[in-house]
């Protein structure tokens, strides 16, 4: 199978999941309820996990293939070291994750990847 990746938007009210291929076509979305890292790293990993399993049926995928995923998280709470850190040794099931707080995955998105600012 080719790399998958895995978008997570992860904030204080919901958290969204995007599963796209290496060439960024779209293969699936999924939503569920807060990520915010300051709520508790089991429940912020249980959403993850349920927005994921929704985007992985919508691109027509098998429960497992979260393991083979590439996961970018971005997080509420990730702007403070010691949550980057609670949250990186955190068990996950995906096959790597990179971690971002919520705000620099906004500014990624409202410019597109050029340079930006965003006020929050």
């Amino acid at each position: 199978m080719s790399t998958l990746l895995l978008g997570i938007d992860g904030g204080g009210t919901h958290c969204r999941a995007r599963i796209a291929d290496i060439d960024g076509t779209i293969l699936g979305e999924g939503e569920a309820g807060p990520a915010n890292t300051r709520l508790g790293l089991a429940l912020v990993f249980d959403e993850i996990e349920q927005a994921t399993q929704q985007a992985l049926h919508a691109a027509g995928l098998p429960p497992d293939t979260i393991h083979q995923l590439r996961a970018g998280l971005g997080l509420a709470g990730l702007n403070l070291y010691s949550e980057r850190e609670k949250t990186r040794a955190y068990p996950h099931p995906f096959a790597s994750i990179a971690l971002a707080s919520d705000a620099v995955i906004a500014c990624l998105g409202a410019h597109k990847g050029q340079d930006g600012a965003v006020l929050i």
